[in-house]
């Protein structure tokens, strides 16, 4: 071997030595970039787990406040969040789903055993027959331009003999379908309660289950669906909010 080749050798493994370093510190730094992000990452996550659960802590142990926050509500001389106040029978939004329960649970009964009744599996079942007679006038009356008819509260709920307000009336005079008053010229029919409006109703809002002039026989359909989502059954007697 010559002088020559022998350089030629060394040469050659000095650059692959030189490129094999260059490697490894290359190696090296992207290990420890990827680990110094991976810390940091870990260490935020941390930060915001801690910052969530003390947030947690703090709703859930601090019952009593001297000063007002949101949700809150007064009872005494302090602020409490009423939700977390447990007490016998659960917390304040359990008795209150409770109590309501109790007042809806013979309707829902009601609608479920009509439902069961008429073996129904469409919406369109569970409309009762005079409701769906309304609905079908009061489209008949839009459509041909005549008086939509009122239907008054009072009419399935007569007062008769059995009433003592009534009976104070006919005492003084007064007779079933006559006016009030000495001449009879006052009002006759009962006080009819006003519309209710959903929660947080705007004035001047529009029903959208009401029939209009311009509506097709498609929007017909859609709109008896709705009322008729009404008396859908209620097995679980869960309490129900108006849609609209």
């Amino acid at each position: 071997m010559t002088s020559e080749n022998v350089e030629e050798e060394i040469s050659a493994s000095s650059s692959t030595e030189t490129t094999t370093s260059q490697l490894t510190q290359s190696t090296q730094s992207t290990s420890n970039n990827n680990t110094s992000n991976t810390n940091g990452s870990g260490e935020n996550r941390k930060k915001r787990k801690r910052s969530r659960w003390d947030q947690t802590e703090k709703r859930k142990f601090i019952k009593y406040s001297d000063t007002y926050k949101p949700g809150m509500v007064r009872v005494g001389s302090k602020w409490v969040y009423p939700e977390d106040e447990i007490t016998e029978g659960g917390t304040w939004e359990h008795k209150k789903r409770a109590e309501e329960m109790k007042h809806t649970a013979g309707q829902a009964a009601m609608l479920t055993s009509q439902a069961e009744a008429k073996r129904a599996h469409h919406i369109a079942d569970f409309l009762p027959k005079e409701e769906l007679e309304k609905f079908e006038q009061k489209v008949k009356a839009v459509k041909t331009g005549g008086t939509t008819p009122e239907y008054e509260d009072y009419a399935n709920n007569k007062l008769d003999q059995s009433n003592i307000g009534f009976k104070m009336l006919m005492k003084q005079g007064w007779q079933a379908g006559s006016g009030l008053g000495k001449s009879g010229e006052g009002i006759a029919a009962p006080i009819n309660k006003a519309d209710s409006r959903p929660e947080n109703a705007g004035l001047g809002q529009t029903k959208p289950e009401g029939v209009e002039e311009e509506d097709d026989e498609f929007e017909i359909y859609r709109k008896r669906m709705m009322l008729a989502y009404r008396f859908r059954p209620n097995p679980l007697n869960n309490p129900r909010r108006p849609y609209y």
